[in-house]
């Protein structure tokens, strides 16, 4: 019976992979465009030096607790595009050791760069992202998610499905994940091994397709 339920494990992983695989080539073939988001980030990195105390207290709280989670670690930005200066702004205050890039466009025929950031490992790469994640090791990075919906990536609910939960494994135990206007996002939500950050003013959370920022909860 071991052996019975040993090979149905083996058979569902390799059929996970080859539907994983068999997605990732139907995305590549797709034409994706970017649309900059850029409201997420503005409590991510603003002093609330003119917040009121309580309030300044809670933004304050947050950052930390963001902070804390990626410096020294590494941040990969799906589906990037060309990072934009509020994008990199971020990257710089954030203390994160490496910032990978990943787009199927935006880095053709251009040569890796250190976008302008200064102490920080820089990986520009053209390459489909659920492709690319499946590659990482588990239980090893931070992710930016945003824009991924159906004007940007393969417009199928098993694409993002895959993507939420492969992102998922891959998200190292107290690591960040942060979607805006993506399709994907409503795969992380109400996900139990999330805990979503916010301070006060946001509450109460915002929908399905809004901005979020997600912390893999520690396994005790």
């Amino acid at each position: 019976m071991t052996g019975n339920l040993y090979l149905l494990e083996t058979y569902s992983i390799i059929t996970m992979m080859q539907e994983n695989e068999d997605l990732s080539a139907r995305a590549r073939k797709t034409l994706w465009i970017y649309v900059d988001k850029t409201e997420i980030w503005h409590d991510l990195f603003e002093d609330p030096v003119f917040a009121p105390l309580d309030v300044a207290t809670s933004i304050r709280s947050f950052q930390n607790e963001i902070w804390g989670a990626l410096r020294n670690n590494t941040l990969i930005n799906l589906g990037s595009g060309y990072p934009s200066p509020e994008y990199l702004q971020m990257i710089q205050l954030s203390g994160v050791a490496k910032y990978v890039a990943i787009d199927l466009h935006a880095f053709k025929g251009q040569p890796a760069t250190d976008l302008g950031l200064k102490g920080v490992q820089v990986e520009t790469l053209t390459d489909e992202m659920l492709a690319y994640t499946l590659s990482l090791p588990n239980n090893s990075s931070n992710f930016i998610i945003c824009g991924i919906d159906d004007a940007s990536a393969l417009y199928d609910g098993d694409f993002h499905k895959a993507l939420a939960g492969v992102v998922l494994q891959k998200t190292k135990p107290g690591g960040m994940i942060f979607t805006y206007d993506s399709l994907v996002t409503s795969f992380l939500v109400n996900q139990s091994s999330l805990r979503q950050l916010y301070w006060t003013p946001r509450d109460p959370p915002p929908d399905t397709w809004g901005s979020y920022v997600f912390q893999k909860v520690v396994q005790e």
